[in-house]
This record gives C-alpha cells, structure tokens and sequence, in this order.
C-alpha cells in the first residue's frame, strides 16, 4: 500500500508541475479546448436571457461575462441554507460556527476572522445543485474548455470587514491581485449573495489579461500589489464588479483579478469551478473533521 501511495503521489506531483508550466502558453490552452460541438438551442429555467454564443464571445474577448441573475426563489434557499449551518472562520476546520453568532466567537477565541467559508455544500443545498447542473453553464463551459468540462468545485464564503487585515491575511486569501492555474483551461461563475458595493469587497478583474499579461506578471507566480497592475493595464480595463445580492457573473481567471478586502460590510460570495481536473476550489472535508466552536 505504501508504494501505491508513493507512486500516485509522485505521478500526481508531475502532473501538477507540467500543468502549473504548460498552461501558461496560450497555444497549449487553446488546444486543451478543442473537441466539442456547440449544442444549439440550449435554453435555461434559471438563466432564460443567457445566450451561450454571446457569452463565449465575451469569454474570449474579454475573459469575462457579466449579466446572470439568480432567481429570487434560488437566492432565498442559498441563503437560508448560510443561515442554517455551520461556516468556518478562515477555511479552518476546528473553527466552526453559526454566521449569527460571529461577534460572540471572534470575541471568545480573540480573532477576527477575515472570511469564513461553508464546506459540503453541494450534497446540502439542492438550490445550489440547480446553478450547477444548469444547462447554459454547462454548455458555456464546454464550449470554452472542451468536450470533458465539468463541475467540479463549489465554494460559498464570507468575507469580512476587518480593519486589523494585513498584507499576510490578504495575501493568503486572494485579496491581492493574482491569477489561477487550476487546470489547462478553466472556468468559474461567481455569484453574488449579498448587496457588493465598493465598501463590500467587490470582484476586481482586468479585461483582457487572461489572454496577455506581462511577462513579470507571469513568471514567478506571486501576488501583485495594485499599483504593479494600475502602471500595466490601462484603467478601463481595470473593472470593479458591484453588484445586487444576485448578480453574477462568469471567468478566465487565467487573468489577474483578486477579491478586494470589504472596508465597511461584509460579502457573500457563491463560486462554481468547471474544468477537466479537480483544481484548488472545492470545499469537500471529511464531517468527522468538522468542529463547532463552543459558546
């Protein structure tokens, strides 16, 4: 068993490693995708205004695609579902509590907390099964990645205003600007569950990077501070993404792009990750390694 374990490790680490260098180059990312046959016609219950040929041109283009809407009765049981379970301060395990009771667990435990995210969520909430399995994502994501895109992460997460956050937290949970390696070629839909303005931690994206970015940009992969962005793009393409609880939007996050630091009010953000391979997205831990908080 051992050697097994070794064996699928180490095969598991070349691959990362090729990936992580081979999907920086544009023509592999464009060959990655080839394949598939648009489906025509494809309409959606929960997104009937999406048309799929226009969001891919937008996705090529531009890396991204805003104007999706949920559904009132969606967004209400996603967020009754954040209401009803446990979320977990800063992605940690042993930190879990219900969202109502933050301001007596941030003083119980003496931190604040700069996210806090839910794990499991696609096996509890049958809402969020609905976007997932939603005919118009599906297709977008097929038609940009390939013929094998699929689902394959979910995340609903937090973030909080926090006027103690260093350059340590921000760094740590991609509040600086970055890009993504999770695959080849990846997608993923984000979506607002709380009203976002520009005190709110709004999505910030730069138009056009996930095609062309600075070489300084690219190699090594680290975080970007802002004004390394603001001197390299021009300002139009810098966009700042507010929004209704509801509102989303889809990505190449290839491209540079972070979730800035809420100044004044908290976020709450819903994000689905199709790809061919699991990337670094998914939420999925072992309940028996789930622990509340003690009030």
């Amino acid at each position: 068993m051992l050697q097994e374990i070794t064996v699928a490790r180490i095969k598991n680490s070349l691959k990362v490693r090729a990936k992580n260098k081979l999907a920086r180059i544009g023509w592999v990312r464009t060959l990655s995708s080839i394949g598939y046959r648009p489906r025509h016609n494809v309409q959606s219950e929960l997104f009937p205004n999406a048309d799929p040929t226009e969001i891919l041109r937008s996705l090529n283009q531009d890396g991204i695609w805003q104007g999706f809407k949920l559904p009132q009765i969606i967004l209400d049981e996603i967020l009754d579902y954040t209401r009803r379970m446990p979320t977990y301060g800063n992605r940690d395990p042993n930190l879990g509590f219900y969202v109502k009771d933050i301001d007596a667990v941030q003083k119980k435990t003496g931190l604040n907390f700069t996210l806090a995210s839910y794990f499991n969520t696609l096996g509890q909430c049958s809402a969020i099964q609905q976007v997932a399995q939603d005919l118009v994502l599906n297709e977008v994501a097929r038609r940009y990645i390939g013929p094998r895109a699929r689902h394959l992460g979910t995340n609903i997460w937090w973030s909080y205003a926090n006027d103690s956050l260093g350059f340590k937290e921000r760094n740590e949970f991609a509040q600086l600007f970055h890009y993504d390696l999770d695959d080849y070629k990846f997608i993923k839909f984000f979506f607002y569950l709380t009203d976002v303005d520009e005190e709110s931690g709004p999505h910030v994206y730069v138009r056009g990077s996930h095609k062309k970015k600075p070489l300084s940009h690219l190699y090594p992969m680290r975080r970007l501070q802002d004004f390394e962005v603001e001197s390299s793009y021009p300002k139009s393409d810098i966009l700042t993404l507010t929004g209704k609880a509801g509102d989303g939007f889809v990505e190449d996050t290839f491209a540079i792009h972070k979730g800035a630091a809420p100044a004044r009010k908290n976020r709450l953000l819903l994000q689905l990750y199709y790809a061919t391979s699991l990337g670094y997205t998914d939420d999925r831990c072992d309940p028996e390694k789930l622990k509340m908080i003690e009030l």
